[in-house]
């Protein structure tokens, strides 16, 4: 997604007009209108007042690899969530409340590209091995030497980085790999 999508998609999504933006950044409507239509791209300054206008943070309109993100924020979570669902499609799984709230401590995403869906299993199920030769090495602990522990202990995390590295080096495009 472009930064002129990425404009339009958080401005929709605040129930933004292009004129209400601009005045709320000081950014003429003309010129948010360009933005938006690819005709003109924001400089950075630009960039910091379309994002504080529109509750995000800076980094969302750029594509930056996610270990140089700050995500410092809630909102900027809930930005990265929200683009993650606009580029893959997403479902939401949940439980209510008695009263009718949505019980929090129960909702579920699901993505429509599937390969995410399954790298994203991957993780989770090599995050949980390493979790569980953690759990293995407290409950042994007694039974264990000190070099051993050491050595389970750089197992599950050479397991957790090798996962890592694999899964963000998938070069399968988004586009060619979501189930209809």
């Amino acid at each position: 997604m472009t930064i002129n999508e990425k404009i339009k998609c958080f401005r929709t999504l605040k129930n933004m007009t292009q004129k209400a933006l601009g005045e709320a950044t000081g950014i003429g409507e003309a010129t948010i209108r360009k933005y938006e239509l690819g005709i003109r791209n924001p400089k950075p300054a630009q960039i910091k007042k379309i994002a504080q206008a529109l509750d995000v943070g800076e980094n969302i309109f750029f594509d930056i690899p996610l270990a140089t993100l700050d995500i410092a924020t809630a909102g900027e979570a809930a930005s990265l969530l929200l683009l993650l669902e606009n580029k893959l499609g997403a479902s939401y799984s949940f439980s209510r409340l008695k009263n009718g709230d949505i019980d929090t401590k129960t909702l579920s995403i699901h993505f429509e590209n599937e390969t995410v869906n399954k790298l994203l299993a991957r993780w989770i199920s090599d995050c949980q091995i390493s979790q569980n030769g953690k759990s293995f090495i407290t409950r042994h602990s007694d039974n264990i030497s000190d070099s051993d522990k050491t050595a389970l202990e750089i197992h599950s995390q050479v397991i957790l980085e090798e996962t890592k590295q694999s899964i963000t080096s998938n070069q399968t495009l988004l586009s060619d790999s979501i189930d209809k």
